[in-house]
């Protein structure tokens, strides 16, 4: 495809909207397993009676290391603390709102 003039570049609307279209079925294909990741994890985290409990439930380990917000390289290093300020700064704040939405 050799472009010759400046509105070669254009890309039409049923183009886009393909491009939408196909993007949208794929991730609904990708889907199933995170949101079924997602359920066991919440079950797990309506089990723990504290935030500090969390730290001994080895399933939802590497989802609270994602959620504390450092980098891969600086989990190399920080993986424990990164953990607990998570569950110091965010999670142990917010036990009234969670166990109240959760239902506990």
């Amino acid at each position: 495809m050799n472009i010759k003039i400046p509105e070669g570049l254009v890309t039409s609307r049923e183009q886009t909207r393909t491009g939408f279209i196909l993007f949208a079925l794929e991730k609904n294909r990708r889907s199933p397993p995170v949101i079924e990741s997602t359920k066991s994890f919440k079950i797990l985290l309506l089990n723990a009676k504290a935030a500090k409990s969390l730290l001994k439930i080895s399933e939802i380990r590497n989802a609270l290391l994602t959620v504390s917000g450092l980098s891969d390289k600086a989990l190399n290093y920080f993986k424990d603390k990164a953990v607990l300020s998570l569950i110091k700064k965010f999670l142990e704040p917010c036990r009234q709102v969670f166990c109240r939405r959760s239902g506990l």
